[in-house]
């Protein structure tokens, strides 16, 4: 039988994730003159892994996909539709699915739609090799497999292989816990009775997801479960906005914080919060509110449902928007020899002021880079201080290389 035939690539730059970050340091590097390659499914997080009822929480000026040029300027796209929109205004999800769809159609270079399953060194030893499939939709059919090489690799993979279940969790089935993440789950469940656990955005967006009518059928009955009571600002961190911008602003220069000095600043000041917005649904007396953490709760399986100790209740399904732990373990495409020489796979790579790591040519940027560069690279607006750097990084070494 004659095999499929594989999609094989060679560039001299290979950006696994197709997300804001890998997008943004492509169209950086693009702009500077390289031959660049991104792998993923673009945007898949905001297409496929936020709820219909959620709303931007960075302001427009700040949403936009860097691009040295400007050209994917989110509020110009909104003028353009006839959006108008302030630095305070609402901005649905729908509207910035359809500017990503935008984004998407003007990529100057090529995007390999698919998963990639194994990144390594190359067979020489120098540079990298991606080896994954193809989504099917994208290619024809008898295609189903690509190898992409190159000479430098750049992760930029998102959240969703980070997602934390707490252990109270992971010992139930699979099918009646969900994870914030899990969007799609989440907007099928309908005349359950659910549990939420978590005290940030995430949670407060599930519970009103969970608690609203919609054609797919009625609503749930909803108990939220905190720690503590949550904390309602407008930013994300637990600062005014001001100061929030001037911490987003220098958030690159974190890295050169001692761990000790990051640790003790994280725990006073990087409290998640929820948006005033969504106040009505803490105060919606429908809601049953549970004081406890995951392991508190005394979660146990019965033939009819999840026991709850806490409020005796039995539950149906468990939401779970405890958030994300960046570790390797989220990496798991990495051959075995690269992440041995990344360090401990439970945690985090230390990354330097570049995002390059201990292996030479490989630079990680997104969420795990929050670690060392600080809570910037959290939200869509990090993605610009990400690119430039390993724009100006890279650009350096290609041009000592062809000298």
């Amino acid at each position: 039988m004659t095999p499929y035939p594989r999609d094989d690539r060679r560039a001299q730059v290979l950006v696994v994730g197709a997300g804001p970050y890998g997008i943004a340091v492509a169209q950086e590097l693009h702009c500077r003159g390289l031959d660049v390659v991104v792998i993923g499914r673009p945007f898949e997080t905001w297409h496929r892994h936020t709820l219909d009822v959620m709303n931007l929480r960075s302001d427009p000026r700040g949403s936009s996909v860097w691009s040295p040029d400007a050209r994917f300027d989110f509020p110009t796209f909104l003028r353009r539709i006839g959006h108008t929109a302030g630095e305070h205004d609402i901005v649905p999800v729908s509207l910035f699915r359809r500017y990503l769809s935008e984004v998407e159609h003007q990529l100057p270079f090529p995007v390999v739609q698919g998963i990639v399953e194994e990144l390594a060194s190359g067979n020489d030893g120098y540079g990298f090799e991606a080896l994954g499939r193809l989504d099917s939709r994208t290619k024809a059919r008898q295609i189903r497999s690509f190898r992409v090489s190159a000479d430098v690799a750049v992760i930029a993979t998102g959240l969703g292989s980070h997602r934390h279940l707490p252990a109270a969790f992971r010992e139930l089935p699979a099918d009646r816990v969900a994870h914030s993440w899990d969007t799609e789950r989440i907007q099928a469940t309908r005349s359950r009775r659910v549990l939420v656990v978590g005290t940030g955005q995430s949670a407060a967006e599930s519970v009103l997801s969970l608690t609203t009518e919609t054609e797919n059928g009625p609503a749930n009955e909803v108990s939220w479960a905190v720690k503590r009571p949550p904390l309602f600002f407008r930013e994300p961190l637990r600062l005014p906005t001001p100061l929030f911008k001037l911490v987003l602003a220098g958030s690159h220069l974190i890295y050169r914080l001692p761990p000790p000095i990051l640790r003790t600043l994280g725990k006073a000041t990087f409290r998640t919060t929820i948006t005033p917005t969504l106040k009505r649904v803490w105060l919606d007396p429908s809601v049953e509110k549970l004081t406890a953490d995951a392991e508190g709760l005394g979660l146990t399986l019965e033939a009819s449902g999840i026991r709850c100790r806490v409020d005796g209740r039995l539950y149906d399904q468990i939401v779970s928007a405890t958030g994300y732990r960046y570790s390797l373990l989220g990496l798991p495409f990495l051959s075995d020899p690269l992440a041995s020489r990344l360090g401990g796979a439970d945690k985090p790579p230390a990354l330097a002021a570049d995002f390059s790591c201990a292996v030479p040519d490989l630079y990680l940027v997104g969420g795990i880079a929050e670690p060392t560069h600080g809570p910037a690279m959290r939200f869509v607006l990090g993605a610009r201080h990400a690119a430039r750097r390993v724009g100006e990084r890279l650009e350096a070494r290609f041009q000592a290389q062809a000298a």
